[in-house]
């Protein structure tokens, strides 16, 4: 099922398409090419029909958790858990630390996402009136 260049993205922790495809199978979704063979419209991915959820996968190369700037920022939300928890209490990162930690990288993450990302509402005009009702209704 997968080649060589999904051995080589596996080593680099990325996810390809093959291995989303069976992830997608397992929680409920399918590929919106199979509801839809050759569709002319299709700029998406995947679709959950009973959650009325359409994806379009992405899947994101861009090394920006290595730029200087990037680890810098990671370097000073390190510094101020320190200042703000006690030592055992970052220590065991349990609660306080742990969950300060994981809000602080979302932020971190986010603003980087969003220049990569493209917004979905021009997607979503493409698609044709049925596939909408399908998704939305």
């Amino acid at each position: 099922m997968f080649n060589d260049s999904d051995e080589i993205a596996e080593q680099r922790g990325i996810a390809t398409e093959p291995y989303i495809d069976e992830f997608i199978e397992k929680v409920g979704g399918k590929r919106l090419d199979t509801c839809f063979p050759n569709p002319a419209f299709l700029n998406a991915d995947y679709i959950f029909e009973n959650e009325k959820v359409i994806i379009e996968l992405k899947i994101i190369e861009t090394e920006f958790g290595e730029t200087d700037s990037f680890k810098k920022k990671r370097k000073e939300i390190i510094r101020e858990i320190a200042k703000i928890f006690p030592l055992g209490e970052s220590i065991r990162w349990e609660k306080g630390p742990g969950e300060y930690y994981a809000k602080s990288m979302i932020e971190l993450n986010r603003a980087p996402l969003a220049r990569i990302c493209t917004p979905s509402g021009p997607l979503l005009n493409t698609f044709p009136k049925h596939v909408k009702e399908i998704a939305f209704s």
